[in-house]
């Protein structure tokens, strides 16, 4: 599953600029803007969470709402202690209301559902079994999730790996397992 993808909107207070720093830190979430007005948001690749203070002038119910019709949850971050500003945020329709002294990589854990599945440490084997039909080779193409380093051996006897992947059949015949392997 790729990571959720993020913007926030520039501001004066530091916890927009923590909230970035870690988010390049943590590798949680994708950094994909920075935006100081609404129509930048246009210009990106439709983020799934758009994070920004309640200090920001243009922030409101419409355009909140006109955000989210677009597919993007919206973040409001207020200051501690300002309760009307959290209450702005809340009546406006942010998805998420924090503070700003909350820590930015909670913040971030938050937006990430469900989490991602750990990169493979390399030296394990996945087997992935079941009866005919029961779609056990989609299950190993999904966990396989497209990366380059890993191998599927598919050791039915009729493999369906190679033709779900787009490849070419072996090129021999096979005797055995072993020359049906797709990397």
């Amino acid at each position: 599953m790729s990571r959720p993808r993020v913007a926030t909107v520039l501001s004066a207070r530091p916890w927009e600029a923590r909230l970035a720093a870690a988010a390049h830190r943590s590798g949680l979430v994708r950094l994909v803007g920075r935006i100081y007005q609404p129509i930048e948001l246009s210009r990106l690749d439709a983020p799934d969470w758009l994070v920004v203070g309640a200090e920001t002038a243009w922030l409101d119910p419409l355009r909140i709402e006109a955000i989210r019709s677009a597919g993007t949850a919206v973040v409001g971050v207020h200051a501690e202690g300002d309760e009307p500003s959290a209450h702005r945020l809340i009546e406006a329709g942010a998805d998420v209301v924090a503070t700003e002294a909350a820590d930015p990589a909670d913040l971030l854990r938050r937006l990430v559902v469900p989490p991602p599945m750990p990169e493979p440490s390399g030296g394990g084997v996945i087997a992935v079994v079941g009866p005919r039909g029961a779609g056990a080779t989609t299950v190993a193409i999904g966990l396989a999730g497209g990366h380059r380093d890993l191998a599927i051996i598919d050791t039915d006897s009729t493999p369906g790996v190679g033709p779900m992947l787009g490849l070419a059949p072996p090129t021999r015949r096979a005797s055995g397992p072993e020359d049906l392997v797709h990397s």
